[in-house]
């Protein structure tokens, strides 16, 4: 199956909110997967974070529902279901800031990252991403725009 193709694959995306952002599910094989936006170590300068794991499982390098490869050989189709949550995410017109990163040694998810990026630039315009590339991870850093701050506490009427 080709890239473009699962990037236009559907799924159930159940949305819910937790005590540290906004958390996404999505299913895909049987298998969850938890997408979160949260106040991480760097949100102050590039807003919030975004990550997506395996619900419940362990990863290749034996945690807990951390962010790494989970070797489940699905990972087109679950990168289709990321899309998909980071769409639904952009679309909110509160929405201003937030980034996400792929480690280096992972060329492969950089590639893919690169070309979701790609992708999500073209259908919204009104967001750029700025791409920064330390060390050790790849940045992907999205900020609208074209934003309205609303403030609800504004007395100039």
């Amino acid at each position: 199956m080709l890239i473009n193709e699962l990037f236009k694959k559907k799924v159930e995306i159940t949305n819910r909110t937790n005590d540290e952002g906004k958390s996404y599910e999505f299913t895909v094989n049987g298998k969850t997967y938890v997408c979160e936006f949260f106040e991480g170590p760097r949100s102050g300068e590039f807003g919030l974070e975004f990550h997506f794991v395996l619900k419940g499982a362990k990863t290749s390098n034996g945690k807990d529902n951390e962010v790494g490869i989970t070797g489940t050989g699905d990972e087109l189709e679950v990168f289709s279901g990321v899309m998909q949550v980071l769409k639904t995410y952009m679309n909110v017109r509160w929405h201003r800031l937030f980034h996400f990163a792929a480690k280096l040694e992972e060329p492969s998810r950089v590639k893919l990252y690169d070309r979701m990026v790609k992708r999500l630039k073209k259908e919204f315009p009104k967001w750029e991403c700025e791409i920064v590339t330390g060390n050790l991870f790849q940045t992907y850093i999205f900020e609208r725009v074209e934003y309205e701050d609303f403030d609800d506490d504004d007395d100039d009427d």
